[in-house]
């Protein structure tokens, strides 16, 4: 493989590492739902679970994190 090939492989790879807050994830699903209770029935979840999730009182589960599209990721870097 070719070193251009390998760079533009990393670039797009990187690329699609975007970095995602799952809370505006979570209200663009709501608004294309139209309503919390649509939303909460297309997600498979309780409108309580997701009420608690809109506004704070719950923290994004991976499961939910996967429902929405996502994944956490742990980065660890070094300190000087």
């Amino acid at each position: 493989m070719s070193n251009s090939l390998d760079s533009e492989y990393a670039y797009l790879h990187n690329r699609s590492m975007k970095q995602w807050n799952p809370l505006d994830t979570l209200r663009r699903v709501v608004d294309e739902a139209g309503t919390q209770r649509e939303a909460a029935k297309r997600l498979e979840i309780s409108p309580a679970y997701l009420n608690d999730l809109l506004a704070g009182r719950r923290s994004f589960s991976e499961r939910m994190l996967v429902k929405l599209g996502l994944q956490s990721v742990i980065i660890k870097s070094r300190v000087s």
